[in-house]
């Protein structure tokens, strides 16, 4: 028994010491780990007493006026870890490089102030665009915490500047919007030259949309404007939507329904999230649907789509569904009105459609004094005009014809019959 005892003796003391070692390892690290967060919190408060920083997310657009401004500045064209990107010009022409802060922290000086930039790459990505998620980190002395503000100021008004007087394009890229090359020159809306009163009729139409916004409200009403233009090819659809947008000063975001990976998610994505004071174009819209729609049902695409994951319940409901984006001004345009399925442009969906069809005589004589700078007294656009009917040549025939003859009106007019046959026959 004493043998036992002394045994179970050994074996307590063992314990105990074990416990107390435990105890003492966990109070250690404890400690360590107190300190730790201590020192963090110090650290924290003692930059915090000398230093004002702001951080910036690639997800808002002022991470996008930072970055171009930073693309401009002296500092930073010195810098030695720079990253380089690819900007397009002129329908993907005309390539320029840009050089822009890389990952990592520079100084620059704004304003004789000293600032801190640090350019942070998550390893998280943006499910929508595919894209890392970054920011950019601004830090200097808390004294002069006013010049980081009074910069992104300056950086906003810089990026605003390059487009006043442009109309920026946007394009669709795996469910996000980037602008395409460089905003472009307006384009003057007495270039587009259509019969009657139509770009009147569809400028007052917008321009009431635009300044009732509480009325749309006030009575429940969505406050959404969608436009269906149609009509042979080549008669300035796609020119008249270019021009309206510059006249009301609006940009314009293209929804490419052709992608192969456009799929119900993206769509719905991109026609309610588009950027402020835009017109949403999507341009020979039955090319993508072409009047049959799957059932509701039905997994399957319609005919054209097969391969792909883009169905038209998933388009109808993007367009006006219950979480649609509001103060939409929507452009749709075809050649074959009468491949549309009725659901696609049922009132609501479409509030006004717009027939753009070939050229009058009135059309070609006005082209025609446009091209040459004429008055439209002048005989020579008329005897131009009478040498084809109403509605047998497109605006883009007759155009194309004078590109011919661009320093000689009387050499357009004396050959003129070699453009009339092309529509008589």
């Amino acid at each position: 028994m004493n043998h036992l005892q002394i045994i179970n003796n050994d074996t307590s003391r063992s314990i105990l010491l074990g416990i107390k070692q435990g105890l003492g390892l966990l109070i250690i690290g404890g400690g360590i780990g107190a300190l730790t967060q201590f020192s963090r919190y110090l650290w924290t408060r003692v930059t915090g007493s000398f230093y004002y920083r702001i951080d910036i997310d690639s997800k808002d657009k002022t991470f996008e006026w930072m970055l171009y401004w930073l693309a401009q500045n002296t500092d930073v064209k010195k810098s030695n870890h720079l990253n380089a990107e690819t900007v397009y010009n002129n329908l993907g022409k005309n390539p320029e490089v840009i050089f822009v802060p890389s990952v990592g922290s520079h100084s620059i000086q704004f304003r004789g102030k000293t600032i801190w930039i640090s350019r942070v790459r998550d390893s998280t990505f943006d499910m929508g665009s595919g894209a890392p998620f970054e920011s950019i980190n601004m830090t200097t002395y808390k004294q002069n915490a006013h010049i980081i503000q009074e910069l992104i100021q300056e950086a906003m008004r810089l990026s605003l500047n390059r487009d006043i007087g442009k109309t920026v394009i946007y394009i669709n890229n795996e469910g996000s919007w980037e602008r395409f090359g460089n905003p472009r020159s307006i384009r003057s809306l007495d270039s587009v030259i259509l019969a009657s009163n139509l770009k009147q009729k569809l400028l007052t139409d917008i321009r009431e949309f635009i300044n009732n916004e509480t009325w749309y409200r006030n009575r429940g009403i969505p406050y959404r404007r969608g436009y269906l233009l149609h009509g042979p090819p080549g008669n300035g659809k796609s020119s008249l939507i270019n021009a309206i947008a510059g006249e009301l000063n609006l940009d314009i975001c293209i929804v490419s329904l052709s992608q192969k990976d456009m799929d119900d998610r993206q769509i719905n994505q991109l026609l309610n999230n588009a950027p402020p004071k835009s017109i949403l174009l999507i341009e020979d819209i039955d090319a993508a649907f072409t009047g049959q729609r799957e059932k509701v049902d039905s997994s399957a695409t319609t005919t054209n789509n097969s391969a792909r994951n883009l169905t038209y319940s998933g388009l109808l409901n993007a367009l006006d569904g219950v979480a649609s984006q509001e103060g939409r001004i929507l452009f749709m345009t075809t050649n074959k009105l009468e491949l549309l399925d009725n659901a696609l442009i049922r009132e609501g969906r479409v509030d006004l459609k717009v027939h753009i069809g070939n050229a009058t005589k009135s059309q070609a004589s006005q082209l025609f004094n446009h091209f040459y700078n004429l008055s439209a007294d002048n005989q020579l656009s008329a005897q131009f005009s009478s040498s084809f009917e109403d509605y047998q040549l497109s605006m883009s025939q007759i155009q194309g014809f004078l590109l011919q003859y661009i320093n000689s009106p009387e050499k357009a007019v004396e050959n003129v019959h070699l453009l009339a046959p092309i529509a008589i026959h």
